[in-house]
């Protein structure tokens, strides 16, 4: 059983985003690791939306949840693009990748329309924030560290 160390983001930043637009969210873990997207609301478990790596001087998408979502390199990270965006996808996203023997959690940031000039309150985003870093660290505990969502497909 591999073991894992989780550091623990503290921040999610807000980001007002248009219904039908593309998004770009940005993580701030290097492209130099292979990089998986989660998505939470406060109605379910975080779910796996994307994987993603560098190769060949691109970055590359492996399992997607959505063919609306795609990678994009953006600041040396592997950033999480959204396009043709729904109400579905007004959540927390987290980026994370497995950097050694630690499981880096990035900064996360939720999805929100809100009417102009209001703004989404603290204590929203502390339940995000929480509930996710949460229930990430118990389904590490119980599964025994990351793997890829593919990682069974291969060895068939």
């Amino acid at each position: 059983m591999a073991a894992f160390w989780v550091l623990l983001v503290t921040a999610a930043e807000v980001q007002h985003v248009q219904f039908g637009s593309t998004v770009t969210l940005s993580c701030d873990i290097s492209y130099l690791y292979e990089t998986t997207w989660l998505k939470q609301t406060s109605e379910h478990a975080p779910i796996v939306v994307l994987c993603a790596n560098f190769k060949e001087g691109q970055p590359v998408a492996g399992f997607r949840s959505s063919h609306r979502f795609s990678v994009g390199l953006m600041n040396r990270s592997l950033a999480l693009e959204i396009s043709g965006l729904e109400e579905a996808d007004l959540a927390l996203y987290y980026c994370i990748a497995k950097v050694n023997t630690l499981l880096t959690v990035g900064k996360g940031t939720v999805l929100k329309v809100s009417p102009s000039g209001s703004y989404p309150s603290s204590s929203l985003l502390t339940f995000y924030h929480g509930f996710c870093m949460f229930v990430i660290s118990g389904l590490l505990l119980m599964a025994g560290g990351l793997h890829h969502p593919l990682e069974n497909q291969n060895k068939s």
